[in-house]
């Protein structure tokens, strides 16, 4: 893991609440953005944006399937 991909993941854990959606996605895993974003006080939006955040970490993988994005924990960059 070279240092940018090292920033990138320390950012994204940095955030009480990015932390708290990768716990709701490690917990059900296949959920979608919407179910995501039942759980929380904010947004849709800063949900999503919360989530393209962890996408570049390489916490979170999407999947999609028609118009829907199905959400994944990858455990792999904090193994690293």
């Amino acid at each position: 893991m070279n240092e940018d991909e090292l920033d990138l993941l320390f950012h994204a854990m940095a955030s009480q609440p990015r932390r708290a959606i990768l716990d709701v996605v490690r917990q059900h895993p296949g959920c979608n953005l919407n179910f995501v974003a039942e759980h929380f006080s904010f947004s849709r939006i800063g949900v999503m944006k919360h989530i393209d955040v962890l996408e570049a970490a390489g916490l979170v993988v999407s999947e999609r399937i028609g118009r829907e994005r199905m959400l994944y924990f990858n455990a792999v960059p904090l193994q690293q």
